[in-house]
């Protein structure tokens, strides 16, 4: 294994992947190695998120700060996090001056431009709960955000996301051919419109704060796809736009098929991994949650239950790490081979094999 690893989990799953990636820490499945974790949400306040916090934490109070062998809590883990940071009043609408595009519109036709890829309710929303399945504004605003992040750190204007993710950057920056994997789900809002862009911007957020390391080139990226394994209802009235479980297949079905012919992702990304449940097996999180009341859209109310769907997503990047760490990794890659394991939902029982494949006597 690598002996420095890197992890961004980006939205509510991503918050969820790295709490199973911890787990698999717990486990001693990454032994003598250093960890670097970043947590991306637009939603500060969730709930997934303040409870991976909580659950590095009580980790790091175990492990004790040290990389160690043959034990249990044996990784180092380092984490930081990072939020634009939005409030209420915060929309496309207010962050974009929309109205001082549309006073202009007969000289600039970048308001024209706004109005064809987003609706009035879409660009007036708050942000404050994350982008709600609005992936062709989360893109933009998220690449946004971590550039406007990277300048205000060159200028001195140090805030507790802006300088966690310049120190994640400097890290990063420290090495040659280091491993980076992103979790994030493909059929909701901030996840489905960060994968794409991460890596580009954190490697225009990296130019400007005067690095001359090119971020991607330099280093190995592997993400996994999630694809819609759970549902949710919310109230139509609770928000006017919301990411509805009705339209996950759908949202994940365009997902891949922009993935599949994006230039930019093909290069981006040494692997991708895909991941997801058959069409009328998805599990009701509230269901599980509690009982079936009504769901929320954001904030410290939102804390889906964990699903072993996650576990597996940790260990794809358990898989993509042990391959960076080879002599040559990605070496056979060009070749397309496909690696297909199906899992008979609901009637065949969980086997190790199925987590873990060669390891599996190891994570027995």
């Amino acid at each position: 294994m690598a002996k420095k690893v890197f992890l961004i989990g980006i939205g509510g799953t991503g918050m969820r992947c790295l709490e199973s990636f911890v787990h698999t820490c717990a486990m001693g499945m990454y032994d003598d190695t250093e960890v670097e974790l970043l947590a991306l949400d637009t939603d500060k306040d969730n709930g997934n998120f303040v409870r991976l916090r909580t659950l590095i934490e009580h980790y790091n109070k175990i492990n004790g700060g040290n990389s160690k062998q043959n034990t249990f809590f044996s990784a180092r883990i380092k984490y930081y996090e990072f939020s634009p940071g939005y409030t209420d009043s915060d929309s496309f609408a207010t962050l974009s001056n929309y109205a001082n595009l549309e006073t202009h519109r007969n000289d600039d036709p970048s308001a024209d431009l706004v109005d064809m890829f987003l609706a009035p309710d879409v660009r007036n929303m708050s942000l404050k709960e994350g982008y709600r399945a609005q992936t062709q504004m989360g893109s933009l605003l998220m690449y946004f955000a971590i550039e406007q992040a990277a300048y205000e750190a060159k200028e001195g204007k140090i805030s507790k996301g802006t300088n966690q993710l310049r120190d994640f950057l400097s890290s990063l920056n420290a090495g040659k051919n280091q491993p980076v994997f992103v979790f994030g789900s493909v059929f909701g809002g901030t996840g489905a419109s960060s994968i794409p862009i991460v890596p580009l911007a954190f490697d225009r957020a990296n130019k400007v704060l005067g690095n001359t390391n090119n971020i991607i080139g330099d280093n190995y990226f592997g993400s996994i796809v999630l694809t819609n394994y759970f549902k949710f209802d919310v109230k139509e009235n609770l928000r006017e736009v919301v990411a509805k479980s009705e339209n996950f297949a759908i949202n994940s079905q365009s997902a891949l098929m922009f993935y599949k012919e994006d230039a930019t992702i093909q290069t981006t990304y040494k692997r991708l991994y895909l991941l997801g449940r058959g069409s009328g097996e998805t599990r009701d999180v509230l269901d599980t949650a509690n009982g079936g009341s009504e769901g929320t859209v954001g904030g410290a109310a939102q804390k889906n239950p964990a699903d072993y769907i996650e576990l597996l997503a940790a260990f794809a990047a358990y898989n993509f790490f042990k391959e960076a760490s080879k002599e040559k990794p990605f070496a056979d890659d060009d070749k397309k081979r496909f690696l297909c394991l199906a899992h008979d939902y609901g009637t065949a029982k969980l086997d190790f094999s199925l987590f873990a494949q060669e390891d599996k006597d190891v994570f027995k």
